[in-house]
């Protein structure tokens, strides 16, 4: 499973906006730049919500795409890495899709995100 968050940039909240089932396997959590040429097989007037959604929160908030097994897997690592504020359930605010939503034409709308483990060794 998939889920597309926003996550704050002081580590204080995270708003899960999409969840789907994706043949698409992510190796790292991917920073998204552009949702109109990510999801390009959503509905337009849904893709346009969450575009606009997205911008009226880009100063506070980062948009990331990231593989998880299971909603606890994504509440524990998101914890690993700081976060407070995290939801207690897996609503999405705007789509939860079993298709593939997403097609990766132009590989400059995403970011690969290393993951530190010197702060994660820290937190322990």
């Amino acid at each position: 499973m998939q889920i597309l968050y926003l996550a704050r940039k002081d580590k204080r909240a995270v708003k899960i906006l999409g969840v789907c089932n994706s043949e698409t396997n992510l190796s790292h959590k991917l920073m998204v730049l552009d949702i109109d040429k990510i999801f390009a097989n959503l509905d337009e007037n849904l893709k346009f919500n969450l575009i606009n959604f997205s911008n009226q929160n880009k100063m506070d908030y980062d948009l990331f795409l990231q593989n998880f097994s299971s909603f606890d897997e994504f509440k524990i690592e998101l914890s690993r890495y700081g976060y407070k504020g995290l939801p207690n359930s897996l609503n999405a605010l705007f789509f939860t899709q079993k298709a593939d939503v997403h097609k990766f034409k132009d590989q400059s709308t995403i970011k690969m995100v290393q993951r530190n483990s010197r702060n994660l060794d820290r937190k322990k």
